[in-house]
């Protein structure tokens, strides 16, 4: 259902319409919380390139998202790392550091 209304604002509306950027921040949320972060990446960039720079909510959110997705890919390289022949790595300390400064658990 969100999908379909996403697909109607971006059919019919305008590109730059506040409704549009709201849809597609919106599921790039949905894609992102979905396990889909290449998927959303491209929901979040189609709002920040639209946005041309211009402050709004749904640009600060796909920015956040921005975030969210290089969250969930930093923890998925971080537990695939951890199963090699290297698991105390310096590469894989410092994922380990991007991951807790993106989670805000910096130390």
């Amino acid at each position: 259902m969100l999908k379909a209304a996403r697909d109607e604002f971006l059919r019919d509306g305008s590109p730059d319409a506040k409704f549009t950027f709201a849809a597609q921040e919106r599921w790039g949320w949905f894609l992102l919380d979905h396990g889909e972060p290449a998927a959303a990446a491209g929901a979040f960039n189609a709002v920040l390139a639209a946005a041309h720079g211009m402050a709004s909510v749904q640009a600060a959110m796909a920015a956040a998202g921005r975030l969210g997705e290089a969250r969930a890919l930093a923890g998925r390289a971080v537990a695939a790392s951890e199963h090699t022949e290297f698991p105390e790595s310096v590469r894989l300390a410092h994922a380990k550091a991007l991951l807790a400064s993106l989670q805000g658990n910096a130390k």
